[in-house]
């Protein structure tokens, strides 16, 4: 009975002894997909920093062309008023000089 119990407990410390390796293992596994994750999350987040950077370019580029088409629409506006402008004044001149003669 002793003898059992003997062999019992040196199975039960040869299986514990079993799991703390793989234990262990797993231990070191998870640090190697720790790091591999990190990798990774690095790659994608420089990866997002360079994408930021070429769509605030863009953004900017953008807001400066809607800039320089502002200003160009604003001076042709103005062209188009004056010249507007100048002829309903000879219009008026026109309608003037018909009444002037009537």
């Amino acid at each position: 009975m002793e003898k059992q119990l003997l062999e019992m407990m040196g199975k039960l410390m040869e299986q514990m002894t079993e799991m703390q390796s793989e234990m262990k293992d797993m231990k070191t596994d998870m640090k190697d997909m720790k790091t591999e994750m990190n990798i990774r999350f690095d790659s994608v987040e420089s990866k997002l920093d360079v994408l930021d950077v070429q769509l605030n370019s863009g953004f900017k580029q953008t807001g400066e062309r809607f800039d320089t088409l502002d200003k160009k629409t604003e001076k042709l506006m103005t062209q188009d008023v004056r010249f507007l402008k100048h002829k309903m004044h000879q219009l008026e001149e026109d309608v003037f000089l018909l009444n002037k003669d009537n």
